[in-house]
């Protein structure tokens, strides 16, 4: 992925052109929906089916989205009619991610899911961006964190000639100060070793505890990731909340992932989280039926988000002005760059 820096905008925020391949492109900030057999039994006819709705649309981020490695895993050995289908259906999608399987392993408690497993997966449905295997860190120290990240990096070395684009996964060890250590990291070194690594991925519950610390976090990583001679993207994982979007943008993020969308209504008038039995479909809406109802509503939250990451990216470029909320967080930002320094 080549990425280009179109503009810069409040506080940290950035907007990015992505080139994954001839006629693949993508502008950040940008949310991808993710898929996961975790919580969800009938994912593989879910997927399939908003698949099927979104195919051919533009931009092709707006069509982009996010599976797991370990389902698909499953998936190729159970070898059902839905499964072939989603099989040959990926396998000509223009832009789609594959994680390394690490959430459905700890989520279900699976006692082990080998990288060789991984990198079959890889080898069978060739993904165009990979997220390459995730390493914890031991401890605490940064020293532990620079080691386990540099073992994703070689991961990410091994997925080369597999993949267009790698993204690698910082872990640091469970109630780490991320920024503190971040700070003490000396990134270029571990990430300037040519162009295997297209993006550093954080989950966003490794960002801190509150919202402060995490955009303390989220702000410190981008200060490090500008010291790189190659533009690198700052994906943050599991974070589908619409203010949290926002405020990450506004700190440096630029892609981000999660369930949400599937499991809840996403009603961006407040913007919240509600329980998917209330929302409705417009009067007459095509094809609509109480059967199909978890399937529209996921069309409409794809929707709904993206046209939420479009108002966000006009923002960014100065096509609008901040919001009351919006210039609260970049305040808030303004503040924790300032203790920070």
């Amino acid at each position: 992925m080549k990425w280009t820096v179109v503009a810069a905008g409040p506080a940290k925020s950035r907007v990015l052109l992505g080139e994954q391949a001839p006629g693949v492109e993508l502008l950040t900030p940008v949310y991808v929906p993710s898929f996961s057999s975790f919580g969800d039994p009938d994912h593989i006819r879910r997927s399939l089916a908003v698949l099927r709705s979104v195919k051919g649309a533009v931009p092709a981020s707006a069509s982009g989205f996010l599976f797991s490695a370990h389902d698909l895993a499953a998936s190729a050995r159970r070898g059902g009619v839905l499964d072939s289908q989603l099989e040959d259906l990926l396998k000509e999608w223009s832009l789609w991610w594959l994680d390394n399987g690490a959430f459905e392993q700890s989520s279900f408690g699976i006692p082990s899911w080998a990288e060789r497993e991984f990198e079959g997966v890889v080898r069978r449905f060739k993904p165009p961006v990979v997220v390459a295997s995730e390493y914890v860190a031991e401890n605490v120290t940064p020293d532990s964190l620079a080691d386990s990240l540099r073992f994703a990096v070689e991961s990410a070395e091994r997925l080369k000639g597999l993949a267009t684009s790698i993204v690698v996964l910082l872990r640091p060890y469970p109630g780490s100060d991320l920024r503190a250590l971040v700070q003490a990291l000396d990134l270029p070194r571990i990430l300037d070793q040519g162009d295997t690594v297209d993006a550093l991925g954080v989950p966003e519950v490794s960002l801190g505890p509150t919202l402060d610390v995490r955009l303390s976090a989220v702000s410190r990583l981008r200060t490090e990731l500008d010291r790189l001679a190659i533009p690198k993207g700052l994906h943050i994982f599991g974070a589908s909340d619409l203010s949290c979007l926002t405020a990450y943008t506004l700190a440096g993020a630029d892609i981000f992932d999660g369930v949400n969308w599937s499991r809840y209504w996403m009603d961006v008038t407040s913007p919240s989280f509600r329980d998917r039995s209330l929302w409705s479909p417009p009067l007459g809406a095509e094809g609509y039926s109480p059967e199909n109802h978890d399937v529209h509503l996921a069309i409409h939250n794809i929707a709904s988000v993206h046209g939420w990451m479009n108002s966000l990216r006009d923002l960014v470029l100065g096509r609008r002005d901040a919001s009351a909320d919006e210039q609260s967080i970049i305040s808030r930002l303004n503040a924790v760059g300032s203790v920070g320094a």
